[in-house]
């Protein structure tokens, strides 16, 4: 048991590690530099991992779920992993679509105008980054996407609220 335990605080820290080394390197990404001490630390630890993290961009991840008569019994749970290019923000697309933007606000704004586009422009980014449709087969707590209004788990009722407010006893039926 002492050699399982043993085992999993091993794991745990070599998954902290890759953590440590993935947050600062995004840092370093933001602040521009990095060192280089930082640099051959993140190499070694991204080498054993990466090969636990790239496959089918599903990470298993294997935690301990009880001790049961002197036995550590373990389960998995896996973990979708966005991919790097996907979230990366500043590219030369968005670069060149900002300075566009930009160059039409400084138009506007000499033909009076800038206020007009700047709050228009405004609403048409919230507009087209907030429009969303259901999700597979998830349940939504909007009832436009949820049509049978079937109860979500972990949402209160009005009986239950109303029980914990008033502090009475549950109803049997």
């Amino acid at each position: 048991m002492e050699k399982q335990l043993a085992e999993y605080r091993e794991r745990k820290n070599k998954e902290r590690r890759a953590q440590q080394t993935i947050t600062s390197s995004l840092l370093g990404l933001f602040r521009g530099a990095k060192t280089n001490s930082k640099n051959d630390q993140s190499k070694d630890v991204s080498s054993t991992t990466s090969s636990s993290m790239t496959k089918g961009h599903v990470k298993t991840k294997t935690n301990v779920s009880h001790i049961q008569g002197g036995q550590v019994i373990y389960h998995e749970t896996e973990e979708e992993i966005i991919e790097r290019s996907k979230w990366k923000i500043f590219n030369l697309q968005n670069g060149l679509l900002f300075l566009l933007w930009l160059l039409l606000w400084k138009i506007f704004i000499e033909l009076e105008f800038g206020a007009v586009y700047f709050l228009v422009t405004g609403f048409m980014f919230i507009y087209f980054n907030t429009r969303t449709g259901p999700r597979g087969n998830r349940l939504s707590a909007y009832s436009v996407f949820n049509p049978n209004f079937e109860r979500l788990e972990g949402t209160l009722t009005a009986e239950q609220f109303e029980q914990q407010v008033l502090q009475r006893p549950p109803k049997v039926d």
